[in-house]
């Protein structure tokens, strides 16, 4: 598979002033959780002319209850079935938890290619 190399995400300055980028494989771990959590992290729509991110920022408000955390599986699942093709994410894969009054995400995936399997956190509405 082919390298590639980019800003990471989130962007941040690395120790010596300059941007971190990353360099991997497409189907690394550490490459698609970062592309998860940007995905994940940004508004449906948020993109102009793109149909990019998803709606579980809007879950942020609601009561923490399983009818709401339902739901925020399957905008997780939607938003990777649409907009990561690499990885292969159902709504057992996920789970929801509280701590510090803030609602994350850990999120479970499969990686299509090596079907080598992976997990990344989310914060919700962070």
């Amino acid at each position: 598979m082919k390298d590639i190399q980019g800003i990471s995400f989130p962007f941040r300055i690395g120790g010596k002033g300059g941007v971190v980028t990353t360099k991997s494989n497409l189907n690394d771990p550490t490459h698609l959780a970062e592309s998860i959590r940007q995905i994940l992290s940004t508004n449906l729509n948020e993109r102009v002319m793109e149909n990019f991110g998803s709606n579980i920022s809007s879950a942020v408000f609601d009561p923490n209850d399983e009818s709401t955390q339902t739901l925020i599986k399957y905008e997780i699942v939607d938003a990777l079935n649409q907009n990561d093709k690499r990885v292969i994410v159902t709504t057992d894969d996920i789970e929801i938890y509280e701590n510090d009054e803030k609602l994350f995400a850990v999120v479970n995936f499969k990686i299509k290619d090596t079907d080598q399997q992976s997990s990344t956190n989310i914060e919700i509405g962070g």
